[in-house]
């Protein structure tokens, strides 16, 4: 079974181009664009489910060579610390919960860019080396 190398549609094995997206079969892709671009999204995948509570764990398994992975990890496991403690101690603790989730934004946004940016407050604690 084939795919097309530029949309991932299934393709026939009589297929000359994609029906999906008109993409020549035979033709070679370029060696430099289809790998990277892969890579280059996993990698920020891996890095926003280190902002989203408790699946910081995937990246920290799965990913553990990419220094920016590493470093989103971090700033995840700080601010899912940070989140815990914020439910636990009551009212006051619940209204800091607001600020844990404008700095998960904005590590969101920092791994959109990517940048490795710390985040404001917590950015500074290391738990990863």
């Amino acid at each position: 079974m084939a795919f097309c190398r530029n949309c991932g549609a299934e393709l026939k094995d009589e297929d000359q181009f994609c029906a999906k997206c008109g993409t020549k079969v035979n033709e070679e892709a370029p060696a430099e664009t289809a790998p990277a671009a892969i890579d280059i999204d996993m990698t920020k995948l891996y890095a926003v489910l280190a902002y989203v509570g408790i699946l910081f764990l995937i990246p920290l398994l799965l990913c553990k060579d990419s220094e920016f992975v590493r470093f989103h990890t971090n700033q995840g496991i700080v601010l899912f610390i940070a989140g815990v403690i914020c439910a636990i101690v009551p009212i006051i603790g619940w209204i800091a919960s607001i600020g844990v989730l404008v700095l998960m934004v904005f590590g969101l946004i920092n791994v959109s860019n990517g940048d490795m940016k710390e985040l404001p407050v917590i950015g500074k604690i290391k738990i990863l080396k």
